[in-house]
């Protein structure tokens, strides 16, 4: 649902709002050289307040609800977190950036891919109105610039007890996707503004796309559940549009071993299952497929040092240890 700019003479573009620039090997300003190209920025660099309207029309054909393309107005990077110097009236907390033909999100200190909460100088990114809302607004000043060289993104060190970080490859090309399954005391089972981020697929097929789900809110990519008590089934999404040998690597198991915790995966094409605490690597063929029939995780909690864990056979049957 992009609306193509066809202004027959120059215009100033909208400060704060997000546009996309698309170069072809013909195009008159760039010949071939469409990798390398220097572009002029002439003129005073924006500082000070601003603001824009965000919208969320849910009957607007072809549009995504919610969604607004914003962009870093500053020749500086600017920190999502600042404690201060932002405005986000009726919008989730989410952050998206589009890269190499697929998206990373970040939300409240944790990012997919090598998105961080530093958005670097005159970078779009995707922020998207709350649900139930109608409009909203996107406001900054001086206040969230900071001082950073960071023109690639790089993962965040700190990381929440109970962590799971889940990378998706395709063996063959190494395109890779991820996404993480975290619990905490401070998030529900549902839809959380605050902690949870939705999952926007990869435009290029090429790429294996990997993800939860929340019922109602649709497919996730940062999933911030309650605490971990007793033990929980998670679907796991695996999305693929090439036959080929694909793998999934488990990060971060040692926030759930290091508590006494534990977690399984399942596939259930095959009905093999691993513990990922042994191996935390797990390759398998794929043929086309989607959604959430391929892949379940197993999270278990000790209680006493009694361990709750999931009979295999009878995947809703809890045993003792």
């Amino acid at each position: 649902a992009w609306d193509s700019i066809t202004n027959a003479s120059p215009q100033n573009m909208t400060v704060l709002k997000g546009y996309c620039r698309s170069y072809g090997s013909t195009d008159p300003q760039i010949g071939t050289d469409a990798g390398n190209t220097i572009h002029d920025f002439i003129g005073t660099p924006n500082s000070g307040s601003y603001s824009i309207n965000a919208t969320r029309t849910e009957s607007a054909p072809g549009h995504l609800h919610g969604w607004n393309l914003v962009g870093n107005p500053y020749p500086s990077a600017i920190d999502w977190n600042a404690s201060s110097g932002w405005t986000k009236t009726n919008l989730e907390n989410g952050i998206y950036f589009r890269t190499d033909g697929t998206y990373y999100s970040y939300i409240n200190g944790i990012g997919t891919g090598t998105a961080t909460n530093i958005i670097p100088p005159m970078q779009s990114f995707w922020i998207r109105v709350d649900t139930l809302q109608t409009s909203g607004t996107l406001a900054c000043n001086n206040s969230v610039r900071v001082h950073s060289s960071q023109n690639i993104y790089r993962v965040r060190s700190s990381i929440y007890a109970n962590t799971l970080h889940i990378t998706a490859t395709n063996n063959t090309n190494g395109l890779t996707d991820d996404t993480y399954v975290i619990f905490s005391s401070d998030a529900t089972d549902g839809f959380d503004n605050q902690y949870d981020a939705y999952k926007m697929f990869a435009v290029d097929p090429s790429y294996p796309q990997v993800y939860s789900y929340i019922p109602g809110a649709g497919d996730i990519s940062i999933n911030t559940l309650s605490a971990l008590v007793g033990s929980r089934t998670i679907p796991l999404g695996f999305n693929a549009a090439l036959i080929d040998q694909y793998t999934l690597k488990f990060g971060l198991v040692s926030s759930f071993t290091s508590n006494g915790n534990k977690v399984y995966l399942k596939d259930l094409t095959t009905g093999a299952y691993q513990d990922l605490s042994s191996d935390s690597i797990y390759q398998f063929t794929s043929n086309v497929t989607s959604g959430l029939s391929r892949f379940l995780l197993y999270l278990v909690m000790f209680y006493n040092n009694v361990e709750f864990i999931f009979n295999f056979a009878r995947p809703n049957f809890l045993t003792w240890i």
